[in-house]
């Protein structure tokens, strides 16, 4: 709850894009570092120009991560 949510695009189909965020906490509580990553990009080239216009996001880092499309 420290930062907003940062919306890219909307698709033609109405689906907002926003980056997907992965956090681990382990048994003592203690957070791990977060992980940022774009899930409608197809290429590492879009996904290095996103990083270059997003806004930092606390201590967040960016990954590339292809996943399948609809």
């Amino acid at each position: 709850d420290k930062f907003p949510v940062e919306y890219f695009s909307i698709t033609p189909g109405g689906r907002m894009t926003c980056a997907g965020s992965v956090q681990t906490i382990d048994q003592a509580g203690k957070y791990g570092p977060i992980l940022m990553c774009a899930w409608w990009l197809k290429t590492e080239d879009e996904f290095n120009q996103l990083k270059k216009q997003a806004p930092p996001i606390g201590d967040a880092t960016w990954e590339f991560m292809k996943f399948e499309k609809e």
